[in-house]
Protein backbone atom coordinates (compact mmCIF):
# COMPACT_ATOMS: atom_id res chain seq x y z
CA UNK A 1 0.00 0.00 0.00
CA UNK A 2 2.92 2.32 0.57
CA UNK A 3 3.71 2.39 -3.17
CA UNK A 4 0.10 3.05 -4.11
CA UNK A 5 -0.21 5.86 -1.55
CA UNK A 6 3.01 7.46 -2.75
CA UNK A 7 1.74 7.40 -6.31
CA UNK A 8 -1.48 9.11 -5.30
CA UNK A 9 0.39 11.84 -3.49
CA UNK A 10 2.61 12.48 -6.50
CA UNK A 11 -0.44 12.38 -8.82
CA UNK A 12 1.44 10.13 -11.20
CA UNK A 13 -0.87 8.61 -13.83
CA UNK A 14 1.62 5.77 -14.37
CA UNK A 15 0.67 4.37 -10.96
CA UNK A 16 -1.72 2.06 -12.77
CA UNK A 17 1.35 0.21 -14.02
CA UNK A 18 2.46 -0.35 -10.44
CA UNK A 19 -0.87 -1.88 -9.46
CA UNK A 20 -0.89 -4.03 -12.57
CA UNK A 21 2.66 -5.31 -12.14
CA UNK A 22 3.00 -5.39 -8.36
CA UNK A 23 1.58 -8.60 -6.96
CA UNK A 24 2.48 -7.51 -3.42
CA UNK A 25 -0.69 -5.38 -3.33
CA UNK A 26 -3.48 -7.94 -2.97
CA UNK A 27 -7.08 -7.07 -3.82
CA UNK A 28 -7.88 -6.80 -0.11
CA UNK A 29 -5.13 -4.19 0.26
CA UNK A 30 -6.96 -1.89 -2.13
CA UNK A 31 -9.94 -1.92 0.21
CA UNK A 32 -8.04 -0.86 3.33
CA UNK A 33 -9.16 2.44 4.77
CA UNK A 34 -6.16 4.73 4.45
CA UNK A 35 -7.29 7.98 6.00
CA UNK A 36 -8.82 9.07 9.27
CA UNK A 37 -11.95 9.74 7.20
CA UNK A 38 -12.16 6.06 6.27
CA UNK A 39 -11.24 6.56 2.62
CA UNK A 40 -9.90 3.68 0.53
CA UNK A 41 -7.48 4.10 -2.36
CA UNK A 42 -10.50 4.31 -4.68
CA UNK A 43 -12.12 7.07 -2.59
CA UNK A 44 -8.92 9.13 -2.68
CA UNK A 45 -8.32 8.59 -6.38
CA UNK A 46 -11.96 9.22 -7.38
CA UNK A 47 -11.98 12.54 -5.53
CA UNK A 48 -8.73 13.65 -7.17
CA UNK A 49 -8.50 15.84 -10.20
CA UNK A 50 -5.93 13.93 -12.23
CA UNK A 51 -6.41 10.28 -11.39
CA UNK A 52 -8.64 9.04 -14.22
CA UNK A 53 -6.15 6.47 -15.53
CA UNK A 54 -5.35 5.30 -12.03
CA UNK A 55 -9.04 4.85 -11.17
CA UNK A 56 -9.57 2.80 -14.33
CA UNK A 57 -6.68 0.50 -13.38
CA UNK A 58 -8.08 0.11 -9.86
CA UNK A 59 -11.52 -0.72 -11.23
CA UNK A 60 -10.04 -3.49 -13.37
CA UNK A 61 -8.80 -5.15 -10.19
CA UNK A 62 -11.94 -4.65 -8.09
CA UNK A 63 -15.20 -6.50 -7.75
CA UNK A 64 -18.54 -4.88 -8.48
CA UNK A 65 -19.35 -4.92 -4.75
CA UNK A 66 -16.18 -3.03 -3.83
CA UNK A 67 -17.74 0.15 -5.18
CA UNK A 68 -20.34 0.02 -2.39
CA UNK A 69 -17.75 0.63 0.36
CA UNK A 70 -18.51 3.82 2.25
CA UNK A 71 -16.15 6.10 4.12
CA UNK A 72 -16.88 7.45 7.61
CA UNK A 73 -19.11 10.19 6.17
CA UNK A 74 -21.24 7.55 4.44
CA UNK A 75 -19.98 8.31 0.94
CA UNK A 76 -18.96 5.80 -1.70
CA UNK A 77 -16.08 6.52 -4.06
CA UNK A 78 -18.73 6.95 -6.77
CA UNK A 79 -20.37 9.72 -4.75
CA UNK A 80 -17.00 11.47 -4.44
CA UNK A 81 -16.41 11.01 -8.18
CA UNK A 82 -19.75 12.73 -8.86
CA UNK A 83 -18.42 15.69 -6.85
CA UNK A 84 -15.02 15.72 -8.58
CA UNK A 85 -16.19 17.17 -11.91
CA UNK A 86 -14.55 14.23 -13.69
CA UNK A 87 -17.32 12.64 -15.75
CA UNK A 88 -14.77 10.15 -17.16
CA UNK A 89 -14.34 8.64 -13.70
CA UNK A 90 -18.11 8.54 -13.16
CA UNK A 91 -18.57 6.73 -16.48
CA UNK A 92 -15.82 4.21 -15.73
CA UNK A 93 -17.39 3.41 -12.37
CA UNK A 94 -20.84 3.08 -13.94
CA UNK A 95 -19.43 0.52 -16.38
CA UNK A 96 -18.25 -1.51 -13.41
CA UNK A 97 -21.48 -1.23 -11.42
CA UNK A 98 -24.45 0.79 -12.64
CA UNK A 99 -26.30 0.37 -9.31
CA UNK A 100 -23.95 2.88 -7.63
CA UNK A 101 -26.05 5.72 -8.98
CA UNK A 102 -28.74 4.74 -6.45
CA UNK A 103 -26.55 4.81 -3.32
CA UNK A 104 -27.07 7.96 -1.30
CA UNK A 105 -24.22 9.70 0.44
CA UNK A 106 -24.02 12.25 3.23
CA UNK A 107 -27.19 14.22 3.94
CA UNK A 108 -29.13 11.46 2.13
CA UNK A 109 -27.96 12.98 -1.16
CA UNK A 110 -27.84 11.10 -4.46
CA UNK A 111 -24.69 11.39 -6.60
CA UNK A 112 -26.84 13.33 -9.09
CA UNK A 113 -27.58 15.94 -6.43
CA UNK A 114 -23.91 16.20 -5.51
CA UNK A 115 -22.92 16.85 -9.13
CA UNK A 116 -25.65 19.53 -9.38
CA UNK A 117 -24.48 21.08 -6.12
CA UNK A 118 -20.96 21.27 -7.58
CA UNK A 119 -22.29 22.93 -10.74
CA UNK A 120 -21.02 20.19 -13.05
CA UNK A 121 -23.34 20.28 -16.07
CA UNK A 122 -21.73 17.35 -17.92
CA UNK A 123 -21.88 15.00 -14.94
CA UNK A 124 -25.43 16.13 -14.09
CA UNK A 125 -26.60 15.31 -17.62
CA UNK A 126 -24.93 11.90 -17.52
CA UNK A 127 -26.20 11.02 -14.04
CA UNK A 128 -29.73 12.25 -14.72
CA UNK A 129 -29.98 9.87 -17.67
CA UNK A 130 -28.46 7.06 -15.61
CA UNK A 131 -30.56 7.72 -12.51
CA UNK A 132 -33.93 7.75 -14.22
CA UNK A 133 -36.91 9.70 -13.03
CA UNK A 134 -38.48 6.73 -11.24
CA UNK A 135 -35.75 6.80 -8.59
CA UNK A 136 -36.47 10.43 -7.73
CA UNK A 137 -39.24 11.32 -5.32
CA UNK A 138 -40.79 14.79 -5.08
CA UNK A 139 -38.21 15.95 -2.53
CA UNK A 140 -35.37 14.73 -4.78
CA UNK A 141 -36.80 16.62 -7.74
CA UNK A 142 -37.15 19.78 -5.65
CA UNK A 143 -33.57 19.51 -4.36
CA UNK A 144 -32.29 18.92 -7.88
CA UNK A 145 -34.14 21.93 -9.23
CA UNK A 146 -32.88 24.08 -6.37
CA UNK A 147 -29.26 22.99 -6.96
CA UNK A 148 -29.56 23.58 -10.71
CA UNK A 149 -30.98 27.08 -10.21
CA UNK A 150 -28.45 28.01 -7.50
CA UNK A 151 -25.55 26.93 -9.69
CA UNK A 152 -26.76 28.60 -12.87
CA UNK A 153 -27.49 25.32 -14.64
CA UNK A 154 -31.25 25.55 -14.89
CA UNK A 155 -32.30 26.20 -18.49
CA UNK A 156 -28.93 25.14 -19.90
CA UNK A 157 -30.02 21.62 -20.78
Amino acid sequence: MKVVSQQLVSKNESSGEIIENDTSVPHEGQLVKLSKDGDTVLHIAAAGERHTGFVKKLLEQMNKEDLAIKNNAGNTAFFLAAASKRVEIVKAMMEKNEDKVKIRGDSDMLPLHKAALMGDKETVEYLYDATGDELLDDNDRFELLLNLVNNGLYGKF
